[in-house]
């Protein structure tokens, strides 16, 4: 016997009946015509509610996941991780767990990143940047456009940018941020299951892990880049959790993303 509870969480969040009926569609096969048409629906209504024209990629994660892959396939050395919370320390730790040299640059917790605190502390060694847009474990909001600003004025890193409580609830002008990576997930702003992480990548950053050794297989950027150009997955992804993405952004393209974000503040 199912108990139906609504959820006030930071994610999963409730979702909605007629999105989870999306997903009772019958079954295909993830290397079929039918599978690429669905993955091309999907990325061509992505770009166009972010304004974005980076590649996209989508994995069957979390999006933790896709923050290691950042990591794993942009940092050959060096990296920095702004810190104001839980999430940003959680980046301090994949670099260091993946046997990178970490720059901490801490933050208080309840306070948000500042472009000439940042500017100020940054090593100019350093290949790429990580920050979390909406660090949810304090619930404080990091001025994006100040902060990777104050950091290309001073040097060149990647910008890596946790999205996962941030994408589809806020407008964070991605086009204007110029940033190389923008991961996020299902569960949260775009209100469906777990299960599926995506991940918004610049030419720049692909190009960088051409030559940064032991990507690995899974998480490897440009293994799903390669796959993502014929609208095909890696590995067999949750096709059930696709439909209900589908379903998802035509039904939040209908609503406008304007009048979305209106809604999320």
């Amino acid at each position: 016997m199912s108990v139906y509870r609504k959820l006030f969480t930071v994610g999963p969040v409730e979702v909605r009946r007629e999105v989870l009926e999306a997903m009772t569609r019958p079954m295909i096969v993830h290397r079929g015509k039918d599978y690429e048409y669905l993955q091309e629906s999907i990325v061509e209504k992505i770009r166009k509610a972010l304004e974005i024209d980076m590649d996209i990629l989508i994995a069957p994660s979390s999006s933790t996941g896709l923050l290691e892959a950042c990591v794993r396939c942009g940092v050959s050395k060096k990296m920095a991780g702004i810190s104001n919370g839980a999430f940003g320390e959680r980046w301090q730790l994949i670099g260091s767990l993946n046997n990178k040299t970490v720059q901490k640059i801490e933050v208080p917790w309840g306070k948000a990143a500042r472009g000439d605190f940042v500017c100020g502390v940054l090593q100019e060694d350093v290949e790429a940047v990580t920050i979390v847009a909406n660090e949810s474990s304090t619930g404080v909001f990091n001025p994006l456009d100040d902060v990777i600003h104050a950091i290309r004025a001073k040097c060149d890193p990647l910008i890596f940018i946790d999205a996962v409580t941030a994408a589809f609830g806020i407008d964070l002008k991605l086009r204007s941020l110029d940033a190389d990576a923008v991961v996020f997930g299902t569960q949260k702003a775009l209100a469906l299951p777990p299960g599926l992480a995506i991940i918004c990548v610049s030419e720049r950053l692909l190009e960088k892990a051409k030559s940064v050794e032991n990507r690995g297989y899974y998480f490897d950027l440009l293994e799903m880049k390669k796959f993502a150009d014929k609208n095909l997955p890696v590995t067999t992804p949750p096709i059930s959790l696709m439909y209900a993405l589908d379903f998802q952004l035509e039904r939040i393209l209908r609503e406008g993303m304007k009048q979305r974000y209106e809604r999320h503040r």
